[in-house]
């Protein structure tokens, strides 16, 4: 409800009323109010808002705020500052946006004021609280590594990462840091879609390795323990070499060899162990070779201990060559073998034929009978006969 004039005629309070500048009606648009004598005023009113141009004095001994209902809302921005905003008193909470922030204390602003600015300082950026008694406090905004930090001057700072880099390498390359920037290469891959990591060359595992069940190792190269153990609860399966480098204290517990069938011994392949000894030498394949410290691999004859009671192996793929199976299968040719051997048949290092075994125990002279392994099956390649055999040789010899 309005003023109530009760005797006054509207004539007699003009001046004291307040009306819109331009007579009209107040509706949803913002309308100046102005005095009853012409006097413009800084309050703009709508039928759904009240603004304010100017100065909002909250000091006056006639506010009275105890009963006041909470002001709620947050403003998203303030349109055409160009003055300060001035806030004085006790227990004032302060969210406002502007060029300068001033907090005041004490009656009538006669308190000191602060400052609150942002300078850009190179790389990084200061915060400054300045007070009108010189007092000074200072938050630095640091950029790390990879951060830029930049002061637009709006009360805005902007904070801009740079550090994600381009991967190097191509797809499924795993990264990792050649020189100090991301490297890739075509040895080192991983195969999401069938979780397969790809290792081309050697591979060097320093430390303890434990894995249980079956693993397959797909290299290209050679895969060589340097320190540590290798601990199998499951099977090794390999078609090259498992070399253990010497060392103080270092020993193979439980050697195990798994063949399923005898196809796997084919007649350029075999399985079993193999020892690594001295320079290369030219070997045959098939042929059976002696370890002498002073001389050497040399082709294995069982009339001399000097060339058949030693240390012997089998040279797998002929070749130039110092690696020998020394114990396992292995499939040999017919014309290695003298005699008439048979599935069954104990074979000897040969005493006439330097390399090649016999199906039957030499005699005579300084010849000896030394066993070196078991026939176990045949099969014939092209015109070829082969010997599928077991070759573990014997330590004794007659």
């Amino acid at each position: 409800m309005g003023t109530n004039l009760g005797p006054y005629s509207v004539q007699g309070t003009y001046d004291s009323l307040l009306k819109v500048s331009d007579n009209s009606n107040i509706d949803s648009s913002l309308n100046r109010i102005s005095g009853g004598d012409g006097a413009d005023t800084n309050l703009y009113l709508s039928t759904s808002t009240i603004s304010l141009r100017g100065n909002v004095d909250f000091n006056s001994s006639t506010t009275d705020f105890s009963t006041a209902s909470l002001i709620t809302g947050i403003p998203t921005s303030v349109e055409g500052l160009t003055g300060d905003i001035i806030f004085s008193g006790t227990n004032i909470d302060i969210n406002t946006v502007g060029n300068t922030i001033h907090l005041s204390g004490g009656t009538g602003g006669g308190g000191t004021t602060y400052d609150l600015t942002s300078t850009q300082n190179v790389n990084d950026v200061d915060v400054k609280l300045t007070g009108s008694d010189a007092t000074v406090d200072t938050v630095k905004l640091v950029a790390g590594t990879n951060i830029t930090l930049t002061d637009s001057g709006t009360n805005q700072v902007t904070i801009d990462s740079s550090g994600a880099g381009t991967p190097g390498g191509s797809n499924t390359h795993i990264q990792f840091n050649d020189g100090g920037s991301f490297g890739g290469s075509a040895n080192l891959t991983w195969n999401n879609a069938t979780s397969t990591l790809g290792l081309g060359g050697s591979l060097v595992q320093i430390g303890n390795t434990t894995q249980a069940g079956d693993h397959t190792i797909t290299s290209s190269g050679d895969l060589i323990v340097d320190s540590g153990d290798i601990n199998l609860t499951g099977q090794l399966n390999h078609t090259g070499y498992v070399e253990y480098a010497e060392g103080v204290g270092s020993q193979v517990r439980g050697t195990y060899l798994f063949v399923d069938s005898f196809a796997e011994v084919l007649d350029t392949a075999a399985v079993g162990d193999y020892v690594r000894l001295g320079t290369a030498v030219s070997t045959t394949e098939g042929y059976i070779y002696n370890w002498r410290t002073s001389g050497g691999w040399v082709a294995a004859q069982a009339n001399s201990q000097l060339t058949g009671a030693g240390f012997l192996g089998i040279s797998t793929g002929g070749g130039t060559v110092n690696t020998l199976l020394y114990r396992g299968f292995v499939s040999v040719a017919s014309g290695n073998i003298d005699g008439s051997p048979g599935i069954g048949s104990i074979l000897y290092v040969s005493a006439s034929s330097a390399g090649k075994f016999t199906a039957s125990a030499p005699t005579g002279g300084t010849n000896f009978a030394r066993k070196v392994g078991q026939i176990l099956d045949s099969y014939v390649s092209g015109r070829t006969t082969y010997y599928k055999i077991y070759f573990d040789p014997d330590w004794y010899y007659v």
